[in-house]
């Protein structure tokens, strides 16, 4: 697996763990802070991190520390493991032979970018913005 994949990878798992962390009527700076106690617990007593930090890796202003991807992992897997991640149940359409049926799907879709296209897709990296190679030529763009 590339860097990318991995970066794309724990995004998405960074993300799940918000989610996962927020409580109803919480704003984000109560999520984070939660998340952090949690991701703290995963690495103690080596690291400490505080909301702030997380916000920024959540916005991609800043790349998440190698301990902190490890941490996100650990905490993510232990709440799979635990059943503690909301599913919900989607209809993905995939090429035949690309994902057996009840697959569970860990990474978020992508909205294209081509102006009128309405399609959510799986990115195969960070930089894959159009769904389509047609809606990469009707948008003008070069290759991915």
């Amino acid at each position: 697996m590339n860097n990318n994949t991995n970066k794309g990878l724990e995004q998405g798992r960074l993300h799940a763990l918000i989610d996962d962390f927020r409580r109803e009527g919480d704003g984000t700076v109560a999520t984070l802070r939660r998340l952090a106690a949690a991701l703290n617990a995963e690495m103690r007593p080596m690291k400490t991190w505080k909301w702030n930090y997380l916000n920024q890796v959540d916005q991609q202003k800043i790349v998440a520390s190698k301990n902190l991807q490890i941490a996100i992992n650990r905490l993510y897997a232990k709440r799979i493991s635990e059943g503690i991640t909301k599913l919900q149940p989607v209809v993905v359409l995939a090429p035949v032979g690309f994902a057996e049926e009840n697959s569970i799907l860990m990474t978020r879709t992508r909205r294209c970018a081509r102006e009128g296209c309405r399609t959510s897709f799986i990115p195969n990296s960070p930089h894959h913005i159009f769904c389509s190679p047609e809606c990469r030529k009707i948008a003008g763009k070069g290759t991915c």
